[in-house]
């Protein structure tokens, strides 16, 4: 069975593109910008509420360090979420 999946391409800083979806509109979010904590931690919450009740919030790059620790993905994704989210190798994923 095909199902129809839209697709709308938008050239954007994250957070602007998050402010042009409506709420609770998308089935999923995956995540992966900069990896600096701040950066992950204004994603999560631009994107958190344009997903769906049911729907899956997830990013990538969980347990990488960068260059001088730039990667703090964990770090956001731990204050936001506490213990109710998992994570597989690299990808963290929350059902919302």
């Amino acid at each position: 069975m095909e199902k129809n999946v839209d697709v709308i391409p938008m050239r954007a800083f994250s957070t602007d593109a998050a402010k042009r979806v409506p709420d609770e509109y998308l089935d999923f979010v995956f995540i992966d910008a900069n990896h600096a904590y701040s950066y992950v931690l204004d994603d999560i919450k631009a994107w958190l509420p344009k997903v769906k009740k049911g729907g899956l919030v997830s990013g990538h790059d969980y347990n990488v360090t960068g260059y001088k620790g730039s990667f703090q993905v964990k770090k956001a994704v731990k204050e936001i979420f506490g213990t109710h989210y998992a994570f597989e190798r690299h990808v963290w994923y929350v059902t919302k």
